[in-house]
This record gives structure tokens, C-alpha cells and sequence, in this order.
């Protein structure tokens, strides 16, 4: 496609080719014996036709950087799912390890409930109790594996593997814990970070060069309104038998009596208002998009900072003390055991609300340029 593109600013560029004529006059007639054939040759050219070849050089470069700005849009939303699948793949082996460690304290708790039981301090129905506990959370990890391995599938064939594969995330490093309320985003999106959306959001972009590209050619239309480039100069010789040769010359230039082109130039200023209409359609797109994607980062971040990771910090709290009260039997085991379910599922908002932080964030700078594609 790029090259496709290329090649019409070639075409739009290059000039017309001159034209060489022969002609033969009096082929056949003689007279006392001799031949009064008469031979011109001639060259012409459409000498006018430079006037509107600079309009239709911009109208091919507008339309090659449509092209460009297509392919760097596929890039961008290439570059924004693979992010996106990234972090739900990281996501999801915090999952199945959050999964994981539950299944192993639910058959912790169900060979505690045994002991118990033939100690003569609980009873078998706790120990049921405890084993289908354990059961459900064996299940929820089974769950979560097969999850992990069909998102690490599509992960790696979305990289351009031709053959299953169950690739990992590596974990980053963690960053040292700040306060949040410090760190809150603003609430207005700044003008520079507006500006730069606009700069670099090929869709914009690829908007404003067909805007360029259908106002060069409207301007070839309006050159076809007397046709220029049908106009033609000739020179050539003429040679006369008996009377020796000579120049001659020749111009032909169309008459616009009846077709001024107004069919051509009515539908070229329809397509520049089509090509304006949709280059404003687009900047407006790209700022409610900014808008959203602005958002949903303030709503993650602060869904995250402020809830799931204090929540999971209190439950880690309330499930070491319940774990210190079961082993100093003031209280049951299925408190204890529901301390350590609260938990778990703290955790688990914890990492969905760190992915859906993470993925607004990446979202919105993909949305900025940050992760384009480098141009080829």
C-alpha cells in the first residue's frame, strides 16, 4: 500500500510525452512522369501542460499521506492491543498464583480439621466442610490455569507466532509505594497534552492530508475549466518535390464552448466540503476520545489507590490475626477460613484494579504517540 501510494506521486510527476507525426501528401498522383509527393514531419507538445502539474503533484502527495497516516493508525491500535494483552496476561499469572496459594490453605485447613477431628475437638462436619472449601478452590485454580494458558495462546500468536506457544510476562519490578494523594490526576486535561493528541493521532492527521489532497484537486479541476493541457504546439519540415523543403509550424488549442468542466469542479468542492466535514468529525473524535481515555485513568488509578490496595492491607491484617486466634483456639476454624477467602478475593480486585490502571494508562499514551510504531 505504501508503495502503491508512491507510485502515483511518480505518475502525478512525470511529464507528458512529446509526439512525432509523419504525413504524405499526393501519394499516387503523377504527372509527366513524376511523383509530386510532398513528406512533413512534425514534433508536438503539450507545452501548457506544466500549469496544473504542481496541483496534482499535492493531490498525490495528500493522498500518499493518507496512506501513511492509515498504516501508522493500524500500527497504533496493533501497538495498544498487544499492550492491552500484556498486562492481562501478567494479570492473569497474578490471578492463578493468588488461585494457587488458595487451594494449598484450603488443604491446609482441611488436614487441620482432621487432626482436629481425631483429637475430639471438631467434628466431621467441619472436616466436610473444610474439604469442600478445598474442592471449590482447586476448581477456581483449574479455572484460572486454563484462563492463563488461552490468554498466553492469543498473546503469542497476536506477537506472530505460527505455532502454539504459552509465553510468560515478566513481572516488573515493584516501585517504591508513594502516597497516592500526592500523585492524583488532575481533573481538566491540561492544553498541552490536548495539543499533542491532535499532533499525533493519525486519524486526525490522515483527516487533514485528504483535506490537502481534495483541495489540490480541486484546483486541477478548475484548470480544466479551459483546457490547458489539451492545447498543442508543433514544428516540423516540410519537403515539396521539385521545390526544396521548408519549416513549418502549428498550434492547436481546444475551444471551451460547450464544457467548462463545472460537472468536475461542482464534484471537487463537494468532496473538499465531505474531506472538511470529516477532517472536523475527526478532531472532535480525538478529543472526546482524550476525554474518555483521560477518565478512566483518574477512575482506575483512584479505584486502585484509594480501595483495593488499602482493602487488601487491611484483610492481610485481619487474616494474620485470625490465623493467630485459630491457633490459640478463641476462635473457630471457619472464621479463620473465611479471613483467608476475604483475602484472597481482596487480592484479586487488587490485580484487576491494577489492570485496568495499567491498561488506561498505556491507553492513554498510545492515545499521546508514545508507542507508535517508529516510522518505516
Amino acid at each position: 500500500r505504501r508503495e502503491a501510494a508512491r507510485a502515483g506521486l511518480v505518475t502525478a510527476a512525470a511529464m507528458p510525452n512529446p509526439t512525432f507525426a509523419l504525413e504524405w501528401e499526393g501519394l499516387g498522383l503523377r504527372d509527366a512522369g513524376r511523383s509530386i509527393a510532398s513528406l512533413k514531419m512534425g514534433v508536438s507538445y503539450p507545452f501548457l501542460a506544466f500549469l496544473p502539474r504542481p496541483h496534482r503533484i499535492a493531490a498525490a502527495q495528500g493522498d500518499r499521506a493518507v496512506e501513511e497516516e492509515s498504516l501508522r493508525a493500524e500500527g497504533r491500535m496493533l501497538v495498544a492491543e498487544v499492550g492491552s494483552a500484556w498486562f492481562g496476561l501478567l494479570a492473569d499469572q497474578r490471578r492463578s498464583a493468588i488461585a494457587t496459594a488458595l487451594s494449598q490453605n484450603a488443604r491446609e485447613a482441611v488436614a487441620l480439621a482432621v487432626k482436629a477431628r481425631e483429637a475430639g475437638v471438631r467434628s466431621t462436619y467441619e472436616v466436610e466442610r473444610a474439604e469442600a472449601e478445598a474442592l471449590e478452590a482447586s476448581g477456581d485454580e483449574a479455572a484460572a490455569v486454563s484462563q492463563l494458558r488461552l490468554d498466553q495462546l492469543a498473546f503469542a500468536f497476536a506477537l506472530g507466532t505460527d505455532r502454539p506457544a504459552f509465553p510468560r510476562a515478566i513481572e516488573p519490578k515493584p516501585l517504591a509505594q508513594t502516597d497516592p494523594r500526592g500523585q492524583a490526576t488532575p481533573v481538566a486535561i491540561p492544553d498541552d497534552l490536548l495539543a499533542m493528541a491532535l499532533t499525533s493521532d493519525p486519524d486526525y492527521a490522515k483527516a487533514h492530508a485528504a483535506v490537502c489532497a481534495a483541495e489540490a484537486a480541486l484546483h486541477v479541476e478548475q484548470f480544466g475549466a479551459f483546457p490547458f493541457t489539451g492545447v498543442t504546439g508543433g514544428a516540423g519540415r516540410k519537403s515539396e518535390p521539385g521545390l526544396g523543403g521548408g519549416g513549418t509550424g502549428s498550434l492547436e488549442v481546444p475551444i471551451p464552448l460547450f464544457d467548462r468542466n463545472q460537472g468536475g469542479i461542482a464534484k471537487a468542492r463537494a468532496a473538499l466540503a465531505v474531506a472538511r466535514a470529516e477532517e472536523e468529525a475527526s478532531r472532535r473524535s480525538v478529543i472526546s476520545t482524550l476525554a474518555s481515555d483521560w477518565e478512566r485513568v483518574r477512575g482506575a488509578s483512584a479505584r486502585l489507590d484509594r480501595f483495593a490496595h488499602p482493602l487488601t492491607l487491611l484483610r492481610r491484617k485481619t487474616e494474620s490475626s485470625a490465623r493467630s486466634l485459630y491457633a490459640a483456639g478463641q476462635i473457630d476454624q471457619s472464621e479463620w477460613l473465611q479471613a483467608q477467602r476475604d483475602l484472597k478475593s481482596a487480592e484479586k480486585a487488587e490485580v484487576d484494579a491494577w489492570k485496568d490502571a495499567e491498561v488506561a494508562k498505556f491507553t492513554l499514551e498510545a492515545a499521546l504517540g508514545r508507542h507508535d510504531p517508529r516510522p518505516r
